[in-house]
């Protein structure tokens, strides 16, 4: 009986334990998530800002400069969204699992 009881305690720790690594590693990819989405936000504002300048049309490469931000962060934005729709849609299907003998991966 008291081996049955440390086996259990023993199951509900290590649950417990990978439980506790899978809510890190999803705060993580969260943090990680959040970051890569403001800070493209946040350039695309100051160009914004710069662009909304009343003198910017007198400084052309200025104005090139900075559409040009604004353009290469929005791709990258775009980038980072369809990342994660993959990795949303990656979790919602299921994997193919193939029935192979045993045996046989341990043939050389």
């Amino acid at each position: 009986m008291l081996l049955l009881v440390l086996i259990a305690f023993g199951a509900s720790v290590f649950y417990l334990y990978r439980q506790k690594f899978l809510n890190e590693t999803q705060k993580d990819f969260v943090n990680n998530f959040t970051h890569e989405f403001k800070t493209p936000l946040a350039v695309i504002k100051i160009a914004s800002e710069v662009l909304q300048q009343p003198d910017i049309a007198q400084k052309p490469e200025r104005l090139h400069n900075y559409a040009g931000i604004i353009g290469e962060q929005t791709t990258h934005l775009q980038s980072q969204v369809q990342r994660l729709l993959e990795i949303a849609y990656t979790d919602r299907t299921s994997l193919a699992l193939e029935k192979t003998a045993f045996s046989s991966l341990l043939m050389w």
